[in-house]
């Protein structure tokens, strides 16, 4: 993996001395936000966040701090060389596609590689999270709210997406695309 990272440094304009005394979750999210080549402000997250009247957090910051901080150092290296790899994955645009067509087959299959190919990584960014996430949001529907929940792409994919967990819990759950 030392070829690729040594290309997504690079490419970023940045080098290991930029790293020094970090740990490798954070290395790995740091690198991911200096190879974006798009603008966030104008990320599907804002324009959201700019439409809704009110605004509850399914996690803390400090909560999904923690998550990758608490990662074994293995899963730590794997998550920084999946960042690093994904670098000059060409498929970026694929997956951006399909994102926006709804193509949820395409989606499914990208999630199943990189990072999340790896059971420890799915479970603890993936799986525990929507777990987690579904019980917040079942206590929200319990309150008789009908919220409007907007997560990752993949957090909404397969039998454990957060839209199978609430379905089976008996919440009514609508794409909107």
């Amino acid at each position: 993996d030392r070829p690729a990272l040594e290309a997504a440094l690079k490419a970023a304009r940045l080098s290991e001395s930029d790293f020094a005394g970090v740990e490798s979750w954070a290395a790995a999210l740091q690198l991911a936000s200096a190879m974006r080549s798009y603008d966030s402000g104008n990320g599907v997250d804002r324009a959201l966040l700019a439409r809704a009247d009110r605004v509850i957090g399914l996690e803390s910051l400090s909560e999904q701090f923690a998550l990758f901080d608490n990662l074994p150092a293995r899963e730590q290296a794997l998550l920084l060389a999946d960042v690093a790899r994904e670098s000059g994955d060409s498929g970026q645009e694929k997956r951006v596609e399909a994102w926006l067509t709804g193509d949820l087959d395409l989606l499914a299959r990208d999630a199943g590689e990189g990072l999340l190919a790896d059971p420890g990584l799915r479970e603890t960014l993936q799986l525990a999270r929507n777990r987690a996430w579904a019980e917040r949001i079942a206590a929200v529907m319990e309150s008789g709210e009908r919220p409007f929940v907007a997560v990752g792409a993949a957090h909404m994919l397969g039998d454990e997406g957060l839209p199978a967990l609430l379905a089976a819990r008996g919440y009514p759950v609508r794409r909107i695309q």
